[in-house]
This record gives C-alpha cells, sequence and structure tokens, in this order.
C-alpha cells in the first residue's frame, strides 16, 4: 500500500498513542461516492489498515481521495504565541471528540471525548417517514432522530448505550416544533439536515495536549456536517460544513483556515496538483495518460477538486480570495516535507517553507529569483505559456495541498466562523488537458452555500408566470410581495418541509414580510388570488 514506508516510519509515535485514539468512523454514502469521516477531524482513510476510503465511483473499488484533515493557527492577542491544531496521519492527536465546558475554561478530557466518539447520521427519507407519524413513540421513533444530539436531548446516548448529556446551547441543528429549546423527538422534533443524507460530529482541540503538532491549544470547538444531495449535477459531490467557536477568553490574531488534502487519484504517485483561483478550488489530475495499479484508474481518469463554498469574509455577490494555495512533499527535501512542529504547520498554511523561505512564482516554487507567490501552480494546463505541473514537465508524485482562508480575527464567543467545502468529482474518462468540467461542477455547487434540500410542497405555477413580484431573494430582513392591482391575496410562507408557518390576506400593492424571526434556509412562498395559485421558493440568509 502506498503508505507503507510513511507508517513503519512512524510506527512507534502510532502505537504509543493508539490507546488513545478512537476508530469510530461514519460513511457518506448516497450517489456515486462512499466517503468515510472520523471523530479526530481527520478522513477519506483508514488507520487501522492505511488504506484509502473516498471510493468514487461507488461500489468500483476506486479511490480519488486517501486523507483530508482541518487546520487552524492564530496568534494569541495577548500574550503573541502561536495556538494551532492541525492532523495528518495520526503520528500524534490534536484533536478529540465532543464538546467543551464554557464554564470550565474551556476544557474536556479523553473520558469526556470517549461518550462523544461517535458520528449521528440521518436520511432525508428517515425523517419524511417519521413526519407521517401523528403520535411519536419510544417504540415507533426511527433511533438515530430519536438519539440525535439536539440541544439537552433527554434520549440522546453515548456509544456504550448509556445517558449522553448534551449542553443547553445549540449542537445538533434540528426543527424545534413546540419551540422550547430543547431537542426531544416524542415532541415532534426532528433533525434540520443539509441534503438528502447528513452526519453530524463534533470536536474539539482542548482534550489533551498536542500530539501532532506540539502546538498549544485554542480552546475551539467544531461542529461538523457532511453531506450529500441528489439535485442534477451534485451527484459526484459530497460537502463539508464547519461551525468553529473559539471558546477560549482571547481572540486570535492572523487567524488562517486551512483545509490539507493527499487526494491520491488511485495510483497514489503519478498525479499532478493545480488551482483555480476564481473558484478557490485546488485541483488533483492524473500526470499521465494511464493509472496504473489494482486500484488505478486505468485510462477511465478522473479529476478531484476542493472548492470553499463559503467563508468568512464572503459577502452577498462577493467571494473573499483564498490566501495561499501551497504543497509539500511526501518524500521530499526536509524543507519540503511533511510538517513536524506547529512552525512548519504554520507556514505551509501561510505561505513558506519549512526552511522560512517563501513560495515563488514559476515551475520552481524555491527559486528565490522569482518573487514571492501566494499561489503556486495556479493555470489550467491547456494555458499556453501557463504555469501548472504538466506545463512545466515536472515529473508526478505524491504531493499533499493545502488551501487556505484569508488571516481573519477569530472573537471569543457563541458566534461561530463557518467554512463549507465541497469535493466534486468528474465522470471517469474525462478530458484530463484542462479543469472546464471540475468548473462546470463548482458552478452547481456554489448554488448551495447553505445545504441542498430543495422539497416542492406546491405543485403549482411559479410566481414568475403571474403579475406579482416578490423581492430581495435572497432576503435578509425581509421580502417584498408587490402586485399590480388591490386585488386580496392570501399569502403563506411554508418551510422546507412543507409545515405552513406564516400566512396573511393583503389588498396592498406592496406587503413587507419580517424575516427576522425565521431560521436561515429554504422556504417556500404560496400566493392566491382570483381562484389562481402561484408558488416561488425564497432563501432566507
Amino acid at each position: 500500500m502506498k503508505k507503507t514506508i510513511l507508517f513503519l516510519a512512524f510506527a512507534l509515535a502510532i502505537a504509543s498513542a493508539a490507546t488513545a485514539q478512537f476508530s469510530t468512523a461514519e460513511y457518506l454514502d448516497i450517489n456515486n461516492v462512499k466517503a468515510r469521516y472520523m471523530v479526530h477531524g481527520d478522513m477519506f482513510w483508514n488507520p487501522d489498515s492505511s488504506a484509502p476510503a473516498y471510493e468514487f465511483p461507488q461500489g468500483s473499488g476506486k479511490h480519488s481521495g486517501f486523507a483530508s484533515s482541518f487546520w487552524i493557527g492564530g496568534y494569541n492577542q495577548s500574550t503573541q504565541n502561536l495556538h494551532l491544531a492541525a492532523q495528518t496521519y495520526r503520528q500524534g492527536i490534536d484533536y478529540w471528540p465532543g464538546p467543551l465546558d464554557i464554564l470550565n475554561n474551556a476544557s474536556s478530557d479523553t473520558i469526556q471525548a470517549a461518550m462523544w466518539a461517535q458520528i449521528w447520521k440521518v436520511n432525508r427519507t428517515t425523517i419524511d417517514s417519521f413526519l407521517n407519524i401523528t403520535t411519536h413513540t419510544l417504540a415507533n421513533t426511527p433511533t438515530n432522530i430519536l438519539e440525535w444530539p439536539g440541544q439537552q436531548n433527554p434520549h440522546a446516548k453515548t456509544p456504550t448505550n448509556t445517558p449522553l448529556t448534551i449542553p443547553n446551547r445549540p449542537m445538533a441543528p434540528f426543527v424545534d416544533v413546540n419551540n422550547d429549546n430543547i431537542y426531544n423527538a416524542l415532541d415532534g422534533d426532528y433533525p434540520n439536515i443539509k441534503g438528502e443524507q447528513m452526519l453530524w460530529w463534533i470536536f474539539n482541540d482542548n482534550s489533551a495536549p498536542h500530539t501532532q503538532s506540539g502546538a498549544l491549544p485554542m480552546k475551539i470547538e467544531i461542529h461538523a456536517s457532511a453531506y450529500a444531495c441528489n439535485q442534477p449535477g451534485l451527484e459526484n459531490t459530497t460537502f463539508l460544513n464547519y461551525q468553529l467557536y473559539n471558546f477560549s477568553p482571547v481572540s486570535y490574531d492572523s487567524t488562517v483556515i486551512t483545509f490539507w488534502n493527499d487526494m491520491d487519484l488511485g495510483n497514489s504517485i503519478d498525479d499532478y496538483i493545480g488551482f483555480d483561483s476564481t473558484y478557490r478550488m485546488g485541483v488533483q489530475y492524473n500526470g499521465d495518460a494511464f493509472d496504473e495499479g489494482p486500484q488505478g484508474y486505468g485510462t477511465a481518469l478522473t479529476q478531484k477538486g476542493a472548492v470553499i463554498i463559503q467563508q468568512p469574509g464572503d459577502a452577498a455577490n462577493y467571494r473573499s480570495p483564498v490566501h495561499s494555495f501551497t504543497y509539500h512533499e511526501r518524500l521530499g527535501s526536509p524543507a519540503m516535507s511533511d510538517p513536524l512542529v506547529a512552525a512548519d504547520f504554520y507556514g505551509y498554511m501561510t505561505g513558506t517553507w519549512k526552511d522560512g523561505l517563501s513560495f515563488r512564482e514559476g515551475c520552481n516554487p524555491r527559486d528565490t529569483s522569482m518573487p514571492a507567490a501566494r499561489y503556486v501552480f495556479p493555470d489550467d494546463p491547456a494555458t499556453i505559456g501557463g504555469i501548472s505541473q504538466s506545463a512545466c514537465n515536472i515529473a508526478p508524485s505524491d504531493n499533499r495541498f493545502l488551501m487556505s482562508s484569508k488571516p481573519f480575527m477569530f472573537t471569543a464567543g457563541l458566534v461561530p466562523a463557518e467554512f463549507t467545502y465541497a469535493f466534486i468529482n468528474t465522470d471517469t474518462g474525462v478530458n484530463n488537458a484542462n479543469f472546464n468540467e471540475l468548473r462546470r461542477l463548482a458552478d452547481t455547487a456554489y448554488k448551495y452555500p447553505d445545504g441542498c434540500v430543495v422539497l416542492a410542497p406546491l405543485a403549482i405555477p411559479n410566481i414568475a408566470e403571474s403579475k406579482l413580484m416578490v423581492f430581495p431573494n435572497p432576503a435578509d430582513d425581509y421580502f417584498m410581495v408587490a402586485d399590480t392591482d388591490n386585488l386580496p391575496k392570501k399569502i403563506m410562507l411554508y418551510n422546507s418541509v412543507g409545515q405552513l408557518i406564516y400566512t396573511e390576506t393583503s389588498k396592498n400593492q406592496q406587503t413587507r414580510i419580517s424575516t427576522t424571526q425565521l431560521s436561515e434556509g429554504l422556504y417556500f412562498l404560496k400566493i392566491e388570488k382570483g381562484g389562481q395559485q402561484f408558488s416561488q421558493p425564497i432563501l432566507i440568509k
């Protein structure tokens, strides 16, 4: 297997930490992808066997991903010390499952981590069946809905089937039918998932010392959601959302979020990496026309993209740019190899090699005669005179790439920073000479920054077919229903599962509907007027 040498090198370190690690995993497995997620902030591989676990196409035995993880680092505003958490191949552990005790110095421990070493999984079809039940009981409620770790759920369980205490603050998202701020499926509450299938788990960086990076903890808590959707164009796409809470007593300057990827398209040692800054997309593609080996794709090649769908700094019609796109090598020189200490991690996150040298423009990112570069290999392979590993005739290899956010101030408190990523795969047999198909798929993924459940409870003509107008859409604090006359009209607003949540009859030519009390997400507007009915989806932000 591709990582045999790597894991032999780290065998002693892994063995010493193995008793403290959790192998808990769950699969996102609808559509054309089967992807493995774990509770220590890493994903897409199996630490017990060092085998890849992002199968695409599902059922093929081929994998377009090996390991990915989430890194974060910043400087304590008071002391100017670097605090950082990262994860690679479990030669150490920086993240642990479970929430932090925010009333006790944002603390946790490995005993608490064991209680939370699980990933909750729910399908939309299960929720639909649950909603068709009139009276909910312990006997007729599916376990994954009954034990969903929503705020203060009295029915939540640990992996050993003992009661699990859920904090009295936002945890796993849910629809609160009776608005009591307590998740209880017997009251009709149910998980609020972002796709046709969703995984939810929680981890932190303050349950034990950081043995991966050796860095000081940030005392952050991460709520993670992985989901997939049935919409056309998303069959090969998986999404990953992080809500990040800083529960330390300080804010962090120059905080950077990095998504680290060792993708491996089948055969691990013959790939190229690339970057498209417009799409905020890191790319892995095959370095030759044939992907060798029993796990290789042969001539039926695929490309893989990691796309930042949303990050701090984004605004309406504006995508905040990626701060840096860098890489390191599996078997490179010491200055270009895997990170070992906190400064190495933060350097790769922000644009420097392990020896402190800045990444450089051009075909050789260590050429000091060239200007410093934020992005390496930023051009499509089809760009004449462009800088890509293909155009530079660089030998294909096994590189890990890093895509980092713009530095920001990470303030302490209950307001989270939020990131959403999409992993997109081209159908096998794609033209490997450019990234056009990845861009097309990314265009579709970008349409769903807040989730992709699109139900249609209103099988009636769209409002666009009438003389009515609805604006703004997406809406923030309100939206307007505008009409050309003063005939009475009945205005009804439904949530994403078809429940009526607001109704009004109006004769005004302009009717203002407040949305300040509504959660973010997709809703459906229905208007009845003069014996006709019209509908329109509306997004609340």
